[in-house]
Parts: C-alpha cells; structure tokens; sequence
C-alpha cells in the first residue's frame, strides 16, 4: 500500500531510535497550519514486526488524522525492540522536546508549510502534546510520563493534554501504580496515578481478547473512588481534563484496537480548541 500525501517516512536526527533508512513515520491533517496552536500526537508503537507498515495498514493512522478537523500532526518514533521496545531516548525533557522539534520540523517540509527551525520552536510554544500507546508501547508512554514528572519545564512547555491507551493498561504504568497487589474493589489511585488525570484527559481501549482488559474493572473502581473524576463508557463529544474513558472495542482482534470505530479519530475531535483555520496558511 502506497503511503498517502499526508504520511512520510521520515529520518529524525533522535539518538536511540531504530536505525534503517527511516526511524519514524509523521502524518498531519492536510489543511494543517504552522501559524495556529497545533495538537502534537507522540504515538508509541509495540512489537509490531514492522511498525512503519502497521501504522499504516492497520492502525491507519494517516487516515485517522486527516478525518477531524483539528490542527495536528502525528509522529510515531521507530523504536529498538528486544523482548520490549527501548525508550531510553526519552529519558530528559530536552530529548522530547528535540524529538517534537524534530518532527513538527519534518512535517512541515513534507507538507509545504514550513521551512525555517525558527518557525518550529515558535509553533511548539503554543503546541499541547497528546500521548498514545498501543500495546508494548507502554514502556515509551511511561518513561515520557516519569521524564515530564521530573522536568518543572514540562507545566508551560509541551504540557500533555490527554492520553490515549490502546491495548496496554499494564499493572506496571503510572496510572495503575499500587493497584495490582489489592482486590480490584479495593484498588485505588496512588499520588502518582492521580495526578496524570488531574491535568489532562485519559482513554483507555479494549479488545476483547488483550490481556490487559483485566485492569479495566480496578480502573473504573479507582475512578468511581474520585468524586471530582468523570467516567465514561464511550469518547464523549468533549474530553478535559478529569475525564477517564473506559472502552470496551466491538472487536477480539488486538491489532484493530486502534483503527475499530476509527478510535483515534473519535479522541482527537473530542479535544477542546486546536480547531483548523478557515482557510490554511499561506
């Protein structure tokens, strides 16, 4: 399959991704423009044999990004994996921040809208990061959540506004941080997972068969524990910030946990503002 116009392959000056003739895939809404605050997606792969392809024949991830009519871009890291995939090089907030810079930069070219590094750090000072993982992808999404605890920056520079969780509630991600040696109905969030939801939004997605779906039933008594937490058993039309999605996807297959009901798509427009401009810059 052919990738579309709004999908690269891409090489990104990063230390620590996979090497090969690309490390990582950006796609962008086609109507995307640099002078408006953008929604910036770091999308994290699993053990995909070949996550380039995957984003695009499964996930979809260029078609799921084009159909909201919201300001953003997607990158998805090519990551090393050995057993699990390798998320060393999100270790500082000055590597994620490259890595965004690197992509937003690497977007802008493929889509004739920018040229100059200048123009991308002034577009990533008024940009929100989304964080989403599909399956093994966890590791990357919790090193990113433990780097941006640590960095004081991270408050007014590339605060997260949501997360996105396909197939991948592991026992040993932040939010469910002290709930795996409890009975589920006496699991609660810790200090550690309480503050992801504070600040943005969470969506969790399961197919039936994953095994991960097993956490669903804690989550949602850790939620119902929080009175000033929103559960929801589908996207709602708007996601702020102490609201938590807990989904279950009309489907058994794990490697459709992001494209069924086009999902992705379903959270994105669900995002308040980042909506596209009128027209798209010149």
């Amino acid at each position: 399959m052919s990738p579309p116009d709004n999908m690269r392959r891409v090489t990104l000056p990063i230390e620590g991704l996979a090497t090969g003739d690309a490390n990582a895939v950006v796609t962008w809404n086609p109507g995307v423009s640099f002078d408006s605050p953008l929604l910036v997606i770091l999308f994290f792969h699993g053990r995909e044999d070949n996550p380039q392809s995957f984003a695009l024949t499964h996930h979809r991830l260029p078609e799921q990004v084009a159909a909201p009519t919201k300001n953003v871009i997607l990158v998805a890291p090519t990551m090393h994996v050995s057993g699990s995939v390798n998320a060393d090089y999100l270790a500082s907030f000055g590597s994620i921040v490259s890595l965004v810079e690197e992509a937003v930069l690497a977007a802008g070219k493929a889509a004739g809208e920018i040229v100059e590094r200048g123009e991308v750090r002034a577009a990533i000072l008024q940009a929100k990061l989304h964080l989403v993982a599909y399956s093994n992808g966890h590791v990357a999404w919790s090193r990113v959540i433990k780097t941006l605890r640590s960095s004081p920056q991270a408050a007014t520079t590339l605060a997260p506004i949501g997360h996105s969780l396909f197939d991948c509630l592991y026992w040993s991600t932040p939010l469910m941080d002290g709930a795996e040696h409890v009975p589920s109905e006496h699991a609660r969030f810790s200090n550690i997972g309480r503050a992801i939801p504070q600040s943005a939004f969470i969506t969790t997605h399961f197919t039936s068969n994953n095994e991960t779906l097993s956490r669903a039933k804690a989550l949602k008594v850790m939620v119902e524990n929080e009175p000033t937490f929103q559960l929801h058993e589908v996207v709602p039309a708007r996601l702020d910030a102490r609201n938590i999605v807990l989904t279950h996807l009309p489907t058994h297959r794990h490697d459709e946990a992001v494209s069924t009901r086009h999902e992705l798509s379903r959270v994105i427009s669900a995002v308040p503002g980042f909506d596209l401009p009128a027209s798209p810059s010149a």
